[in-house]
């Protein structure tokens, strides 16, 4: 499922810079969704412009830890495996731009507010990280006995 992931994620980028006139914004769903091909060569929100070997090793450090922890995790934790394959999918997807293009593609907008553009492996990287922080949250009520 994560090489699917990963695969998703950059064909999608490809058929963006395809298909997506530049500087033109297509509306995909009214009032909800556009697509609009972007560069981005910053962290979420364009953040940290040019800091590119930065995330970089963040990113392989993180893929590392990951993929260690996914493998001393047990068959009965089936979630947590769920967890790790969206972050490291997330995380590959951009490393891949990273590395071969020294940007990231974003092109997924919302138009019902003022929100950064992202791409699939985004998606992964939050979906992820919000399963991972329910799945503490609902161990620390188990651990104290509530429901």
């Amino acid at each position: 499922m994560g090489l699917f992931l990963v695969l998703a994620d950059y064909l999608t980028k490809i058929a963006a810079e395809k298909y997506i006139p530049k500087n033109k914004t297509v509306t995909v769903i009214p009032h909800l969704i556009d697509f609009r091909f972007l560069k981005n060569d910053g962290a979420a929100f364009g953040m940290l412009d040019e800091s590119r070997w930065i995330f970089m090793i963040t990113t392989v450090i993180f893929i590392v830890v990951g993929l260690v922890y996914f493998v001393k995790l047990k068959a009965n934790q089936k979630y947590l495996c769920y967890v790790i394959m969206l972050i490291i999918s997330g995380g590959i997807g951009n490393m891949i731009d990273r590395v071969f293009y020294g940007e990231v593609v974003d092109f997924i907008t919302f138009s019902f507010f003022s929100f950064p553009s992202f791409n699939v492996a985004d998606c992964c990287i939050v979906i992820g990280c919000f399963m991972w922080i329910a799945s503490i949250l609902f161990d620390v009520k188990k651990s104290k006995g509530e429901n």
